[in-house]
């Protein structure tokens, strides 16, 4: 009977918190603006990236409260795209044009770098809004473990 317990009060306490977000007037379902984001895939066999890209627009089109900018939202032309490895400079590595919904995907030659990881830095002109993405680089040859 002692294991019922848990169970009705997680029911009882998630009623309470819908009934307190309705006398409140909170609305379920609105978000603030997301962030653009990047990912990292990395070919066994080549020195290529491919970095994507998503959420890169210079407003938002969400009905949260939180939006700077009202009306049509437009992607950001040229996202620079950088790496960076935890003791040395950032090393530009080209550019990106997002499409009309704030997406790219850009396969890059990686110059001659050693085995280790890296960060990949994707900023707007004027370096607001950026993002990061974390990968480990592999040169062809070179054991994958």
């Amino acid at each position: 009977m002692s294991e019922r317990r848990p169970a009705r009060t997680k029911i009882l306490v998630v009623a309470a918190a819908s009934v307190a977000g309705l006398l409140l007037g909170v609305r379920p379902g609105v978000a603030s603006c997301a962030g653009p984001t990047v990912v990292v895939h990395q070919s066994a066999s080549t020195r290529t990236i491919t970095v994507v890209g998503s959420g890169w627009l210079s407003g938002c089109n969400d009905t949260g409260t939180g939006c700077s900018k009202t009306g049509p939202v437009d992607p950001i032309a040229d996202v620079r795209l950088f790496i960076l490895r935890r003791s040395g400079p950032r090393m530009p590595i080209g550019s990106a044009s997002p499409d009309r919904g704030g997406a790219f995907s850009l396969a890059i030659s990686v110059p001659k770098l050693p085995r280790g990881r890296y960060r990949l830095f994707a900023e707007a002109p004027g370096g607001y809004p950026r993002a990061a993405a974390s990968f480990v680089y592999r040169p062809p040859g070179s054991n994958s473990a």
